[in-house]
């Protein structure tokens, strides 16, 4: 079962977030020892064909289940503000999981 979370995005400015997984039952970091994990695509809704940006995912300690989500200032800007829906999946090369879904806010941008 995967976790939920909510993200809040500044339009235009850099985002990074570090998340650690953790285990339903045991509480311990998961241990992404050969996972990788892939990017998270922003989406109005969980059936929308186009995602509006996507969020870079990238683990940071496979042994302690830290797992960092990223976009760049450039990226940022080229989302609308509103609320959008996102997955974050890992593979084993033979299983693919879902550990975190959510919902991310992101702010308008102000025009200089």
């Amino acid at each position: 079962m995967s976790a939920y979370t909510e993200l809040y995005i500044d339009a235009g400015a850099t985002f990074n977030n570090t998340i650690t997984l953790t285990d339903d039952v045991t509480s311990d970091n998961l241990n992404l020892a050969g996972y990788s994990v892939a990017n998270a695509p922003l989406k109005r809704a969980p059936t929308s064909a186009n995602a509006s940006g996507n969020i870079v995912c990238t683990i940071l300690d496979s042994q302690n289940g830290t797992i960092q989500l990223a976009m760049t200032a450039s990226n940022t800007s080229l989302v609308k503000a509103g609320r959008y829906e996102f997955n974050i999946f890992i593979s084993d090369g033979a299983t693919v999981s879902r550990v975190l879904e959510g919902t991310a806010f992101v702010s308008g941008k102000v025009a200089n």
